[in-house]
């Protein structure tokens, strides 16, 4: 099966991996109850922090191949609300660690809801993307596992292929029977997921408009 590698900026990056640390921080005041959640009870504060940053890096490396926004917020619940999608109103990135195979799915998880899996670490820039499939395809009985994390487990040989995800983009200079195709970091002429907008002037010089998008400072003091 091709598997797409998308390759970050270390702006980006980081971008990532602070917006997976405020997520951190959020479940720890709204979303987490370790008493109640026997998945997390046995994890420390640093292991369940890498989780989310690991899951954030995946969303940027998405949100940047497919020229996507995103915010560390923008999908984030309290404790018994429903989790919005990550993107389009219709998908989430899964993200595991870089050796890892399987998508892992809770029964809470939305059955119409699309899944993408992608792999890698939070040390490296380089995030992969194995496959995709909807709740209801890996919801079954015979993916349900019990032990230390009961769950739904879809091997990413069951995955169907990137190239067949609804709507997706793929460029023309990466064709899609190639092996391991790279995705260089897009969007921003600056490669700054925090820019909404510049342009060149020479030199590698960039000229920003005031507040051209988003910035991670306009959520420093934001309280939830």
């Amino acid at each position: 099966m091709t598997r797409y590698i998308v390759t970050l900026t270390e702006e980006q990056r980081q971008r990532a991996l602070a917006g997976g640390r405020e997520r951190m921080r959020y479940a720890t005041r709204y979303s987490m109850k370790p008493e109640e959640d026997t998945a997390r009870a046995g994890r420390d504060y640093d292991r369940h922090e890498a989780d989310h940053m690991l899951g954030a890096l995946g969303e940027v490396a998405y949100a940047v191949w497919q020229g996507l926004p995103w915010r560390w917020d923008s999908a984030v619940a309290k404790r018994g609300e429903k989790k919005l999608p990550d993107f389009c109103g219709d998908r989430d990135v899964k993200t595991i660690y870089a050796g890892g195979r399987y998508l892992l799915l809770q029964k809470r998880d939305p059955d119409d809801r699309i899944y993408i899996l992608a792999r890698g670490t939070i040390e490296s820039c380089d995030v992969q993307f194995l496959g995709w499939c909807m709740g209801e395809e890996a919801k079954i009985p015979a993916h349900w596992r019990e032990g230390e994390r009961p769950c739904y487990w879809t091997d990413a040989d069951d995955l169907h292929s990137m190239p067949t995800l609804p709507g997706i983009k793929l460029t023309e200079d990466s064709p899609i029977a190639a092996s391991v195709p790279t995705y260089l970091a897009a969007g921003a002429n600056c490669g700054s997921l925090d820019c909404g907008g510049c342009y060149s002037v020479g030199d590698g010089k960039m000229i920003h408009p005031p507040r051209a998008g988003w910035k991670q400072s306009d959520l420093k003091d934001r309280k939830p």
